[in-house]
């Protein structure tokens, strides 16, 4: 019941509510050291749990998908990582109760968050996911995920989570017979390390980056153009990301380009344009996602 409580909720209301229900009052140390005790086996529990998910309908599904991201989450001081801590603890704010424009509390502590799921293929053409962003008309049926699992770590390194990831989809199809897929974002050290493990686990992986991701750089791109409430900025993203899903990606980059050098922007905002544009260029092997779509993907 104690466990049940301190998953709701703070340790000190979780004590009360006890307390409150049965008439037994716990110290909050032993709060602590029962909830400690309680997570020792949360890995082998949901390991176990996922295998026995698995049935023989996941045998006909020919896509496995894989994906790992960082969220940040706040700590108390002493549980920050060592860099973080001491950022933290020389960095002096203009304000006491609330961080001004562009300061950072140092506070988090990246959490890296893992997930593998089966699923059907699913028939689309670029023209398809354009209609979905413009809400033009009804969203197509997709298939669902399948035997998803979903797990993080905040002691865990990037590497060892995405390690044990690829080990969690090589124990689900040891003879590569799905086809594996990888979504990830822009950040080139994720890249490099996935492209390593998979080239020693010798699997054929296809990586992809979240169209979500591309969509939201051309919205910052967009942004620089047009008023941000007008139709012809939600125009111009529509048209780019049409382009972007026909494989387009170094063309709308270009474009990009041409437009802020036509434009009277300032120093910053030349900046944030040729981010955007670099965005697609050197993401360029992992946006080709008319080749994903004729697969199906």
């Amino acid at each position: 019941m104690l466990v049940k409580e301190i998953i709701k909720g703070s340790f000190e209301e979780s004590l009360l509510t006890i307390e409150g229900l049965t008439g037994v009052r716990i110290g909050q140390r032993q709060a602590i050291e029962i909830a400690k005790q309680s997570a020792i086996d949360f890995d082998s529990f949901y390991q176990e749990a996922f295998r026995n998910s698995k049935t023989e309908e996941l045998s006909s599904l020919p896509i496995m998908v894989l994906t790992t991201d960082g969220k940040g989450i706040v700590e108390q001081t002493d549980g920050l990582r060592t860099e973080t801590r001491k950022r933290h603890n020389n960095t002096h704010h203009k304000l006491k109760h609330r961080l001004s424009k562009g300061e950072k509390g140092y506070r988090k502590r990246m959490a890296q968050v893992a997930s593998i799921y089966f699923i059907e293929q699913f028939v689309r053409q670029p023209e398809d996911i354009l209609s979905d962003f413009l809400r033009q008309k009804a969203k197509i049926r997709r298939p669902r995920p399948l035997a998803k699992r979903i797990w993080a770590s905040v002691e865990k390194s990037y590497s060892q989570v995405v390690s044990e990831l690829f080990e969690e989809a090589s124990q689900s199809d040891p003879e590569q017979g799905k086809e594996w897929v990888m979504l990830v974002d822009g950040q080139e050290y994720q890249h490099r390390y996935i492209n390593k493990i998979a080239k020693k686990r010798r699997v054929n992986l296809t990586i992809i980056l979240d169209i979500i991701h591309v969509i939201e750089y051309l919205w910052d791109a967009a942004h620089l153009f047009f008023n941000e409430s007008t139709r012809s900025c939600e125009d111009w993203v529509g048209s780019k990301l049409l382009d972007v899903l026909n494989s387009q990606g170094r063309k709308v980059a270009g474009s990009i380009r041409m437009s802020a050098a036509k434009r009277n922007l300032s120093d910053k905002q030349l900046i944030q344009a040729e981010t955007c544009a670099n965005y697609l260029t050197k993401n360029k092997e992992y946006i080709d996602y008319q080749t994903y779509l004729q697969k199906n993907i």
